[in-house]
């Protein structure tokens, strides 16, 4: 009796393959091929907080930029899009896109590429009008400037905290302007009393002591707008700053390879956790007092305008204070190099301890977990 094998009745399909449809992500990757480095669509969003798996317009930028590109979301009608500026990304409507590739509005018409297929498809501008919703994305490849040049520089590369401040520069900016206006009205106060008691009260000048209470009022309401607003600026600098440090350390740590990992969980949580001292440095007074502290040279300059010689007081106990501080720098340093160690070593002990709780308690290793943790706090 002969036997017969009889076909599968289901279709062999690889669980990696990308079986929904994301028009953005799609699109993208269309791109990718257009300008020559080829990229596909898990490599674009490996790691990137989508929602409902699709990437969304916020998203796209950063998507991007993992393949070289350069994307940045515009508002334009379709008679504005010069040919220079193609190929770009419409939106349309229903939340779908197409990579428009050509326009000619003379000829009434546009190729378009259909991010479903990758095939190319010719409509009218009518028709792509009618479903385009205004927005759209332009992308070009980024601009690496000389490679040369990158490689003999490629020692000064700049800190990453630095390169994040740098990009909140506007912002600060601002704040030392305030910070200067603050700190000039701070001068009212003494110049204010210094005037009364020497120029109003002897000749009893009644007018000019309204004319004087008048100016300082003006300047402390300023001053209290002013001292707002620099708090203001702050917070929203330190929170643009925390947001950007958070996501691509969050990032690092996901995509870090396995062998690079660290041994204690806890103890890489917790040095994690150190950088929300960075978060609260930039968004606390004592950025303010870092910006005011080059001040303290106004006054002194006051100081001896009115007073002369007295200023060597405030000088010279400047100059103890730095002097005490560089001193004694390195034990601090050191000191707070060996704090932070010890507390991450007793974080990480911690959490290893709390995530295998049942595994202690069912092996009677009680006293052995005990007497590590008093080790490392005694």
């Amino acid at each position: 009796m002969q036997s017969t094998v009889q076909p599968s009745s289901e279709w062999s399909i690889n669980a990696s393959q990308k079986l929904s449809s994301d028009p953005l992500l799609d699109s993208l990757v269309l791109l990718t091929e257009h300008f020559g480095n080829p990229c596909s669509a898990d490599a674009l969003s490996a790691g990137l907080p989508l929602t409902e798996t699709n990437l969304t317009p916020e998203l796209l930028p950063q998507a991007a930029s993992r393949a070289g590109l350069s994307a940045k979301l515009v508002r334009k009608g379709l008679n504005e899009l010069p040919s220079m500026l193609l190929p770009c990304i419409l939106m349309l409507k229903d939340k779908k896109a197409i990579v428009l590739q050509e326009l000619d509005i003379e000829n009434n018409k546009a190729i378009v590429s259909l991010p479903e297929t990758g095939g190319e498809e010719l409509l009218t501008i009518e028709e792509l009008e009618s479903n385009f919703v205004g927005y759209l994305f332009l992308v070009k490849q980024q601009y690496r400037g000389d490679r040369n040049f990158d490689v003999q520089h490629d020692s000064s590369k700049e800190h990453w905290l630095w390169k994040r401040i740098k990009n909140t520069s506007t912002i600060y900016r601002d704040v030392i302007i305030a910070s200067i206006m603050v700190n000039i009205f701070a001068l009212v106060s003494p110049l204010f009393v210094m005037n009364v008691y020497d120029k109003v009260v002897p000749n009893l000048a009644f007018e000019s002591l309204w004319v004087l209470a008048v100016g300082a009022g003006i300047a402390y309401i300023f001053d209290l707008i002013l001292k707002q607003l620099r708090g203001y600026l702050i917070d929203v600098a330190g929170k643009k700053i925390d947001i950007e440090v958070s996501s691509k350390l969050f990032a690092k740590v996901i995509g870090m390879p396995l062998e690079k990992r660290s041994p204690s969980v806890g103890g890489m949580a917790k040095q994690i956790g150190e950088f929300d001292n960075v978060r609260e440095f930039l968004s606390s007074a004592t950025i303010s007092a870092v910006v005011d502290l080059p001040f303290a040279l106004l006054f002194m300059f006051c100081i001896w305008l009115v007073a002369g010689d007295l200023v060597m007081f405030p000088i010279i106990a400047s100059i103890l204070i730095i002097g005490y501080t560089l001193l004694n720098q390195a034990k601090l340093k050191q000191a707070i190099e060996e704090t932070n160690k010890y507390s991450s070593l007793r974080h990480g002990h911690l959490i290893e301890c709390l995530s295998t709780l049942e595994s202690i308690k069912a092996n009677g290793a009680e006293g052995v977990v005990q007497n590590a943790w008093q080790q490392m706090i005694g």
